[in-house]
């Protein structure tokens, strides 16, 4: 990706397209901490142990978002930046989300009921803020607060590894039905497992909880290949690109091969995860 920020009137072509238009700039607020505004449903810092799940979703989604047009997309797949987005309501907050009070377990249970009960979302948010609401959870703002217990080896692996599986009816109610949300479909792996695996010196886990988690979610991205929806199969290529694993890997092969799969995009994209050499 070119570097800096684009700015309007930029132009993406190619692979970066679904890049730049999937991730976006964070904003200027961007790791500050700036008064929050009085319209703000949240004006002191939550508490996530005292949050059932009603309120867990109201603080994750029952905000505004950006609901206008800013960039345009020709033909030839090219985008043209028209405008940037403001930044989302989490940046501007008079708190760091790491410092939120939590239980870990609790954590993951919200999390996991949110996955596996994503399609509630449906109708009741707009799509714009159900992709605000998940880049809350797995993008940078709190990313520490509401995946980290997924990595602690100190905690059950039961609850663990619901969190990882719930990812399968997150896709197949939600991904693959509300089909305009943005970033997250593709990107979710990508938030969740970062290049752990890519960095050659820890492609090969270091630990058998880190073996663990690897080998769930191989069989995750094979049942999400399955599914072959409009996201689920876009997003386990690229989560099969991030995990790097054998059996991720052989489960993409066993995805081109199906008759078919003749989306020419997907199909490089699948091509550049097995080469090594995908964005």
């Amino acid at each position: 990706m070119p570097e800096g920020i684009p700015g309007v009137g930029d132009t993406w072509v190619g692979q970066e397209l679904h890049r730049r238009i999937l991730v976006r700039p964070l904003g200027k607020h961007f790791g500050s901490i700036i008064r929050v505004r009085p319209h703000l449903r949240f004006l002191v810092p939550p508490d996530i142990r005292t949050l059932d799940f009603a309120g867990f979703i109201a603080l994750v989604f029952d905000h505004p978002a950006y609901e206008g047009i800013d960039v345009e997309l020709d033909g030839n797949r090219v985008v043209r930046i028209l405008e940037e987005r403001p930044p989302q309501w989490y940046w501007d907050v008079d708190w760091y989300w790491s410092d939120v009070p939590a239980d870990p377990l609790h954590t993951l249970a919200l999390v996991t009921e949110l996955f596996e009960r994503a399609d509630t979302l449906i109708g009741r948010f707009t799509p714009r803020q159900i992709a605000q609401g998940f880049q809350l959870v797995v993008g940078p703002a709190a990313q520490e607060l509401f995946l980290s217990p997924l990595w602690d080896a100190n905690l059950p692996w039961t609850p663990r590894e619901r969190l990882l599986r719930s990812t399968v009816p997150l896709y197949e109610r939600l991904f693959d039905v509300e089909v305009t949300i943005e970033h997250v479909p593709f990107m979710l792996w990508d938030d969740i497992l970062g290049y752990r695996y890519r960095n050659p010196q820890l492609a090969h886990p270091a630990s058998a909880d880190d073996r663990r988690i690897q080998d769930v979610v191989a069989d995750v991205l094979r049942d999400l290949l399955e599914l072959d929806g409009p996201w689920s199969a876009p997003g386990a290529l690229h989560g099969a690109h991030h995990l790097n694993h054998p059996r991720a890997l052989q489960a993409v092969e066993h995805w081109l091969a199906k008759p078919g799969n003749d989306d020419q995009l997907w199909r490089e994209y699948a091509e550049q995860v097995l080469r090594g050499d995908a964005m």
